[in-house]
């Protein structure tokens, strides 16, 4: 590939791939190596002297570059002749734009470029009207900065904006418990004139450019009870809203309290509660149909066989469940008594009289009060970010009282035996976390139950079930950044916490091996498909990304572009930011947030696995492209020492290969020797999923 000093670096896209997956060594990978630095692919990038000297042939690409060269030096009269005579031969702008044979250019943006050179001459109504004429073509964050600019130049100059922002909310409703944990703040930003920023309890939205009315889609967590979410709204003109908004939300399972502990009399009797309705309930993995609620209970009687225990799942409105088996063969045999299907005990009070004798009689096990987390025990990990809390409470007298982690938990009045649940989020990092469940009724007398957890990450949480990238190529064409500093630029990129917590790192099997190998590839020119993919075979790498700084000494403009080890393929959309170079941390955490959100983090069911070939439950509309990088997962239940825990076990790797519209996608997927190649699962199947990486 040979490269002009003073002319445009002219190239096929292929050519361009190559150098991205190829001129990297072990220190890039990480951060950035100044022994592998590229050649800014534009004469106006480079070249310090003040005559233009590159060869002229009077095509609209000599045109465009000569305008960049001029506009960048400040000459914006020439720069604007050239630019819009550019415009003339070819008016649209776009990406990758062929100039001969199978030569290319990364971008052709007359109009941007000539709203820029309008800009710094004082037109703004002309540069206005150009750079929106750009964004219809092809948005660029260049053109999107210098468009809120010259916005912005003219409120103050017009003083035209009159009324502060404001914020309509959408979702989640106000006044109504909310059940999920995670959920998605919805409403629109409005302002008289333009609407700049968004912030959600301080963290900002991802705004492409300003606009009158912006729709907000914000991921937010909610914890168990009142949460307050707070969001700012910032117009170009500096006014800002602040609004809050209160939400309560409903992690609670139904609470259950049975009138006796096993089928008596051919029935099943109790209460059943829950504030925003029970959707489904189960004894014994049979449906049962509750009768109508009285005052928010639902009391039931169901007939049944005669049996010592009795399982249950009651399910409400909001997907809450609490489910368990009635503790009656444990009550039974610490009193000595034979347990078969001869039992029966006969009461149609609310505490059978054996259970009456036992709390009376009980001594050690379970104390005459007692409270309990069911299904926890002390110091057992878990490796999911959710998990449900079952929990039991049984009284010699009516219990008044209740609270999980000191919040009030609904309860069923005048009972002496309850069943409840709540649902407990981990977060996504390691952490330990205290349990606490205590008890109070009417005679004064209290008890807890209280244990420690620990969260711990799968192996799908860490950087072998992560996606990771390796940055192989720096372009600096930045007058105020040197080598150095552009290198810094892209770690602290890496360093944010958006992109830290996304993806992993890459792994440098032979570093000697690998610099030999791109010089030697540099120096032959090759660019082959063989030879492209050499990198990925030295780097253990998912993606390949190339980085190119630019810009003023008061502006900057970063892009990055992602190509596939596996296929040399491109697999994201140009990521870019650009704006003041004084803002560029926030930059940086804008350019990580865009960067995350094209390789999103979805799960699915798996379908149907015929070999390699495997169905899953996700299409175009969740997000997903060909050639993403998946793996194979089955949700199992792990004995680590004396706990039980459920955890995703990673079962193979590979590549999404047929993204479809409709009902399900396809991926090919490389399962290790032992696992039986054809499994069929069924819609409705919970055991394996594919989990983009």
């Amino acid at each position: 590939m040979k490269l002009y000093r003073h002319t445009i670096q002219l190239h096929t896209q292929c050519a361009l791939a190559a150098l991205v997956l190829l001129i990297a060594c072990s220190s890039v990978l990480v951060g950035c190596s100044t022994a592998n630095r590229s050649t800014p692919r534009y004469a106006w990038e480079t070249a310090q002297e003040q005559t233009y000297t590159a060869p002229f042939r009077g095509r609209w690409w000599n045109y465009y570059d000569r305008g960049l060269w001029n506009q960048l030096r400040g000459n914006y009269e020439e720069a604007l002749a050239d630019i819009e005579y550019a415009r003339t031969l070819r008016a649209d702008d776009q990406l990758w734009p062929r100039t001969y044979g199978m030569h290319f250019l990364p971008e052709y943006f007359p109009n941007r470029e000539m709203g820029i050179t309008f800009f710094h001459m004082g037109h703004h109504a002309e540069a206005t009207r150009a750079l929106q004429e750009s964004l219809n073509f092809q948005y660029s964050a260049r053109a999107a900065y210098y468009l809120d600019e010259a916005r912005r130049a003219t409120l103050s100059a017009e003083n035209s904006d009159l009324a502060p922002p404001d914020f309509q909310l959408i979702a989640p409703a106000l006044g109504a418990p909310v059940g999920e944990m995670y959920t998605v703040l919805q409403g629109v930003a409005t302002d008289d004139q333009f609407v700049s920023k968004v912030l959600v309890n301080g963290t900002p939205v991802d705004i492409r450019h300003s606009n009158p009315e912006i729709p907000v889609l914000h991921p937010i967590t909610l914890h168990a009870g009142q949460n307050a979410i707070e969001v700012e709204i910032i117009d170009l003109a500096g006014r800002s809203t602040r609004k809050r908004f209160e939400f309560e939300t409903d992690h609670e399972g139904p609470v259950l309290s049975f009138d006796d502990y096993v089928a008596s009399r051919g029935v099943i009797r109790g209460v059943a509660y829950d504030p925003a309705g029970i959707d489904s309930f189960e004894i014994n993995g049979a449906p049962v149909s509750l009768p109508a609620a009285q005052d928010g209970l639902r009391n039931f009687e169901i007939p049944a066989a005669a049996q010592s225990e009795v399982t249950y799942r009651c399910v409400d409105a909001f997907g809450n469940v609490t489910e368990g088996t009635t503790r009656t063969g444990r009550i039974l045999q610490a009193l000595g008594v034979e347990v078969d299907s001869r039992v029966r005990i006969a009461s149609r009070t609310s505490e059978p009289a054996v259970v009456r004798r036992y709390l009376a009689q009980q001594t050690d096990g379970i104390a005459r009060f007692n409270a309990e987390l069911v299904n926890i025990q002390d110091e057992q990990r878990f490796y999911l970010d959710r998990i449900t809390v079952n929990m039991e409470v049984i009284s010699p007298e009516p219990i008044e009282h209740v609270t999980f982690n000191g919040r009030d938990i609904s309860l069923i009045p005048a009972r002496k035996y309850l069943r409840l649940s709540q649902s407990v989020g981990l977060g996504d990092e390691p952490a330990s976390m205290d349990l606490i469940l205590a008890a109070r009724n009417v005679q004064g007398d209290e008890t807890t139950d209280e244990k420690k957890i620990l969260r711990e990450l799968s192996a799908v949480d860490t950087d072998e079930g992560r996606l990771s990238l390796a940055f192989v190529e720096l372009t600096n064409a930045h007058p105020t950044l040197n080598e150095t500093q552009a290198e810094l630029t892209i770690k602290e990129l890496q360093e944010t916490r958006t992109f830290s917590k996304r993806f992993g790192q890459p792994v440098v099997r032979d570093e000697d091996a690998l610099a030999r190998i791109l010089q030697e590839q540099k120096l032959a020119q090759l660019s082959s498909d063989e030879h492209r993919l050499l990198g990925g075979q030295i780097v253990t790498a998912d993606i390949f990304v190339g980085a190119r700084l630019s810009g003023t000494e008061d502006f900057v403009q970063i892009i990055l572009e992602g190509y596939s080890s596996r296929v040399n393929r491109v697999v994201t959309d140009r990521v870019e930011v650009a704006g003041a170079f004084e803002d560029l941390p926030v930059l940086l955490d804008t350019l990580a947030t865009r960067l995350v959100q094209e390789f999103p983090r979805l799960q699915a069911s798996a379908i149907d696995i015929q070999g390699e070939d495997v169905a899953f439950t996700l299409t175009a509309a969740n997000g997903i492209k060909e050639n993403f990088n998946c793996i194979l997962v089955e949700r199992a239940r792990v004995v680590r020492g004396p706990f039980e825990s459920v955890e995703f076990i990673p079962r193979g790797a590979g590549l999404i290969t047929n993204v479809r519209q409709q009902d399900y996608s396809e991926a090919q997927i490389t399962l290790p020797p032992d696992f039986d190649g054809t499994v069929e699962l069924g819609p409705n199947y919970d055991t394996f999923f594919v989990i983009t990486k």
